[in-house]
Formats: C-alpha cells, structure tokens, sequence
C-alpha cells in the first residue's frame, strides 16, 4: 500500500548511515531531525537480506537492491528454487557475492528415526499454526476457493491432509 515505506528508499536510507552520512529525515510530529550512526560500524558495507517466498518479483526487487536473501522451500520444489536464484542473481549488481539462504528446520540425534518421532508433533503444529503456508503455495488463490465451499469439519480434515502432507515432506 502506498502508506508503506518503499523497501529501496529505506535500504538506501540505511546504506547511507551506514557509511557515517548525516541525514535529515521527518519525525512522526512532522518536525525535521539529523540523525547518524554512532559509533561508526567497523564494516564498510553493511550485509542486508530481504525475506523472499514465492513472488518472482520479489527475487528481482532483492537482486536490483544488491540485498542478499532469505527464503524457505515452502510451497516450491528445488528445481523452482534454483529458477528463483538464477534470474535473481542474472539483476544482481554482484552476483557472485549474492547470498541466498534457505532456511529449515532441523533436529539433531544420533538416530534419525528418534529425530523423527521427536519432531514430527512439533511440525504439525507449527505448520497447522502458520497461515503462511497455505497462502505460499497457494499462489493462483485455487485452494482458498476451494476451501471456501468447504463445511468447517470438511475444512479441518482438508487442513489436516495438508499438513500431513508437508510434515511428510519435511521430515
């Protein structure tokens, strides 16, 4: 929306501090402040990510911003992921210095079935909890739609395959 900061302004504006510029900017009462960092960072160059999903342009808006980014395999294959990257690094400013991470979630033991059973509760109820996960892989609104005509016991067992699904994916 456009009360919403625009992303390469403020990555701009914090560059700029950054590198120990003075700058001028409106307080919320409308007066102007001069603002800086102090004391000035030791790294010239501060490492920024922006958190990336599945929206092709988001990828882009990090690659032309020069920003590293953050993402998850929710909702996308590798092959996808891998597409994702390649133009994203095509508009990269420094590509070969681009950072991608790709976050997971992991549990560690000795004995990979123990992890398994250990994290398999845990996982589907964080992704039961996050709404993030249906609306990530639901680009084209199809399953929203769907679940919209949905009764609510026939919405909980459609949620539940869903998650069972993924959990499956996951581990």
């Amino acid at each position: 929306t456009s009360s919403q900061p625009d992303i390469g302004e403020s990555v701009q504006l914090i560059r700029r501090l950054w590198a120990g510029e003075e700058l001028k900017v409106s307080a919320v009462d409308g007066h102007s402040e001069l603002i800086r960092i102090r004391p000035l960072p030791i790294q010239p160059e501060l490492p920024a990510w922006l958190t990336v999903m599945n929206n092709p342009e988001s990828w882009l808006r990090a690659g032309r911003l020069g920003l590293n980014v953050l993402t998850n395999l929710v909702g996308k294959s590798i092959d996808s992921l891998q597409e994702s990257i390649f133009r994203y690094r095509e508009v990269h400013s420094a590509p070969s210095s681009s950072e991608v991470t790709v976050f997971m979630h992991a549990s560690v033991d000795t004995n990979g079935n123990a992890a398994r059973e250990r994290s398999l509760a845990p996982l589907k109820n964080y992704l039961s909890e996050s709404a993030s996960v249906f609306s990530q892989a639901d680009s084209a609104g199809k399953i929203r739609e769907r679940m919209s005509r949905l009764t609510e016991d026939e919405l909980k067992r459609e949620i539940s395959a869903i998650v069972e699904a993924s959990a499956a994916r996951y581990l």
